[in-house]
């Protein structure tokens, strides 16, 4: 008999927990649970399609940046003269007045002091649509650095 009463009352204790957990299911707490779950769903879902509209422009900029790379090269510069005692006589005005200045110049036989880029000539065009979408623009976020 005492079997059978344990067994009775585990069964009532199981019927108890189980229809509680129904009770639970069904109250509003539960419904807001659940609704604040889809509202965060959708938001979820929102930024996923964002972030895929951000990534195809990314992967676009990419594939420019790519074609364009291919189109720079850099070259060497050496300079020359100081601009007081030694450098390169300069005139605009027909040779009636003359400035002693120093120069910058692409020499293949000397080490180069500095480096610039350099852009095939023949990837500018009116068809090159790679570097021709690619213009300057200064980001407002990076400003110069100051030395100090």
């Amino acid at each position: 008999m005492r079997k059978n009463t344990l067994i009775l009352v585990g069964a009532s204790l199981m019927i108890a927990a189980v229809w509680s957990g129904v009770g639970a299911m069904a109250s509003p707490q539960h419904q807001q649970a659940s609704a604040g779950l889809n509202a965060r769903v959708r938001a979820l879902e929102a930024n996923v399609r964002s972030l895929k509209s951000q990534m195809a422009s990314t992967k676009k900029k990419v594939n420019q940046l790519v074609g364009a790379q291919a189109c720079l090269t850099a070259q060497g510069l050496s300079s020359y003269g100081t601009g007081t005692t030694t450098g390169y006589y300069y005139t605009n005005d027909g040779g009636v007045t003359t400035i002693l200045t120093h120069a910058t110049d692409f020499d293949a036989g000397a080490a180069p002091t500095a480096w610039m880029a350099r852009v095939d000539p023949g990837c500018i065009g009116a068809s090159s649509e790679s570097m021709q979408s690619l213009r300057y623009q200064r980001s407002p976020s990076i400003s110069p650095k100051t030395t100090r």
